[in-house]
């Protein structure tokens, strides 16, 4: 058994939080764009980025979605990740540090859900993608 094991949803409290920060470099998003099998050239053609109206590459959205996975890995280990929803509000570039913090709004003990606020933000402190998820905790059965 994992010795990494989170808590159970007794354990948990509201604005119980976790954070990941990632770099956001062209060669992750290169291979994530291989992994997704997704090239659409606003993701990956920087001539072609040039014409948008951002000027060069974003990062695909469900970039973001991961990140968020992870943290609420991290927030929530051992447990499932039930629901996720994201909105994108603002693009994310090569060269970006984005922070994915998660925070525990609502407990319902009964049905074993955290319901959880998401925000992605740039090093800047812009405001990325706002979200919620509801999460399954751990069980000792």
């Amino acid at each position: 058994m994992s010795e990494k094991l989170g808590k159970t949803i007794e354990e948990f409290k509201v604005n119980d939080t976790a954070s990941i920060t990632k770099d956001i470099t062209a060669e992750k998003l290169a291979a994530f764009a291989d992994v997704i099998d997704d090239h659409d050239p606003i993701h990956t053609d920087p001539e072609y980025a040039k014409t948008t109206i951002y000027g060069k590459c974003i990062a695909h959205g469900v970039y973001l979605d991961c990140m968020i996975s992870g943290m609420l890995s991290e927030l929530v280990s051992g447990g499932i990740d039930a629901k996720l929803s994201i909105k994108y509000t603002a693009p994310v570039f090569a060269g970006d540090t984005i922070t994915a913090t998660g925070t525990v709004k609502e407990i319902k003990v009964d049905r074993n859900r955290l319901f959880i606020d998401t925000k992605c933000v740039n090093q800047n402190g812009d405001t990325v993608a706002v979200g919620d998820a509801v999460c399954l905790a751990r069980t000792d059965d």
